[in-house]
């Protein structure tokens, strides 16, 4: 539960913040210029794929849990043993952190901002256009993601 939390905690950390400066840096700090989907896409992409720099060796140490039991320091040290086993799982777990944090963090604000531009008699506030870009930004990440978690685990 402990590396699970951890895990949760600074990958979400990690891609706000890294996706955030991104953002930041592309806009050259304008808070009001909208980014292109491609723009939103790339900084999520890094974001997540940044993300997967931390969160694949916690994965690591609680799949190697889950399956010979034990705790933190003991499934650690047997990782470490061979160096070379703290990178197992990254590229799986890197593709499916960029296409999740581009799916709640770079789809729904291209969405809601679509929405508003094409549709402006219906979804005339953020409010309302925020909920259906949220759920297509949740389903783009959810069966996206789905097979790389599979295949990395």
């Amino acid at each position: 539960v402990g590396a699970n939390c951890i895990n949760m905690g600074s990958c979400t950390m990690i891609q706000f913040a890294v996706g955030g400066k991104l953002k930041s840096a592309i806009s050259g700090g304008d808070q009001t210029k909208h980014l292109s989907l491609q723009q939103e896409m790339t900084c999520g992409i890094i974001a997540g794929t940044t993300s997967g720099l931390v969160g694949s060796p916690l994965e690591l140490i609680m799949i190697q849990q889950q399956r010979k039991g034990g705790g933190v320091a003991t499934r650690l040290g047997e990782i470490l043993q061979h160096p070379v086993n703290i990178t197992r799982g990254f590229v799986g777990c890197a593709i499916r952190e960029a296409l999740w944090t581009c799916g709640y963090l770079s789809i729904p604000p291209v969405v809601r901002r679509t929405l508003m531009e094409t549709y402006p008699t219906t979804f005339d506030t953020n409010d309302k256009a925020r909920v259906p870009a949220a759920l297509l930004g949740g389903l783009f990440a959810c069966y996206l993601t789905h097979p790389f978690d599979t295949i990395k685990t």
